[in-house]
C-alpha cells in the first residue's frame, strides 16, 4: 500500500482526496465517481442543497447540460463535518485574477477552459453565442482569445444553480 492509500473498514481502499485548486469546477461525471452516486442522485443532492455550488456551462440551445460542481462543494459533502463553505467570493474565486492587457481586464480562453474543466470548443461556442465577450484586443489566429473578465464573472453568476432548483431540470431557465 502506498502512502496515499489507507485501509477502509468495509474492504475498500480510501484515498486522501486533493482536488486541484486550478480546476475549481468539477464535471458531474467526476463527481459521480468521487461520491459513488449516479447522475440523478447528484442532481437531487444539488436540489437539496447538499452540493451547494453547481453551474450549467452549456451553450445556449443545446439539449445536453454541462453541469459543473465547485470543488469546495464536493469536499464539503465528502467531509464528515459537512461544514458549509463560506459564500464570500466563492464565485469570483473560480476565475483567476484578471490580466491587464491594453488596459482591459482579461482571461485567456485556455485558462477559462481549464477553470471550467471544459474543452476549447465549448469556450469558443460561448463566445460565438455572446455568452462570453472578447476583450477589444487584436489577436492572431493561433493565439488563445482574450476574454473580458467581467463577462466571464457575469456568465458564472447567470449560470449558478445555487438555490435555483428549477434550473437543474430546465437548464434554459437559468439563462
Amino acid at each position: 500500500m502506498n502512502n496515499c492509500e489507507r485501509p477502509n473498514t468495509n474492504g475498500q481502499l480510501s484515498f486522501d482526496l486533493r482536488l486541484p485548486a486550478g480546476r475549481p469546477l468539477v464535471p458531474i461525471e467526476a463527481v459521480m465517481v468521487l461520491i459513488d452516486r449516479d447522475e440523478d442522485d447528484i442532481l437531487n443532492l444539488v436540489e437539496l442543497g447538499k452540493l451547494r455550488w453547481a453551474f450549467d456551462i452549456s451553450s445556449p440551445g443545446t439539449k445536453r447540460r454541462e453541469l459543473r460542481i465547485h470543488r469546495e462543494s464536493v469536499l464539503e459533502y465528502l467531509s464528515s463535518s459537512h461544514e458549509a463553505t463560506k459564500d464570500t467570493n466563492l464565485i469570483s474565486g473560480i476565475l483567476p485574477k484578471p490580466t491587464l492587457v491594453q488596459a482591459h481586464a482579461t482571461i485567456r480562453g485556455t485558462e477559462l477552459g481549464r477553470r471550467f474543466s471544459c474543452c476549447q470548443w465549448l469556450v469558443a461556442n460561448l463566445i460565438d453565442t455572446g455568452e462570453l465577450s472578447l476583450a477589444p484586443i487584436p489577436v492572431t489566429c493561433k493565439v488563445s482569445p482574450f476574454i473580458d473578465h467581467a463577462s466571464a464573472l457575469a456568465f458564472l453568476l447567470r449560470r449558478c444553480l445555487n438555490n435555483a432548483q428549477s434550473a437543474i431540470r430546465n437548464p434554459q431557465s437559468a439563462i
